[in-house]
């Protein structure tokens, strides 16, 4: 996705530590949402969820930046009965 591919783009270290984590996952068979478990995207927000939080960030939270100065890029979510908008922008 675009998202991950910004992240990627910022340190070497979110494609190399995705990788890792994927590669944990696969070989525990923790991969597979028609298993019960996360796919593998999953897994890759989750390692950027993490980049984010550590002291000093390795990233930083692209939409937090994005809320900063642009105007909001709404998703219609028309599931389950009715309408929910995500502001889905970043950087």
């Amino acid at each position: 996705s675009k998202l991950i591919s910004a992240y990627c783009s910022l340190d070497t270290r979110v494609a190399e530590v995705g990788k890792h984590v994927k590669q944990w996952a696969k070989a525990w068979e923790l991969v597979g949402s028609s298993d019960g478990h996360l796919n593998s995207y999953a897994y890759t927000l989750l390692t950027i969820y993490y980049l984010m939080q550590t002291h000093p960030p390795v990233v930083p939270n692209l939409q937090d930046l994005a809320s900063q100065s642009y105007d909001p890029v709404i998703v219609r979510d028309r599931r389950w009965g009715r309408e929910i908008g995500w502001d889905c922008k970043f950087w």
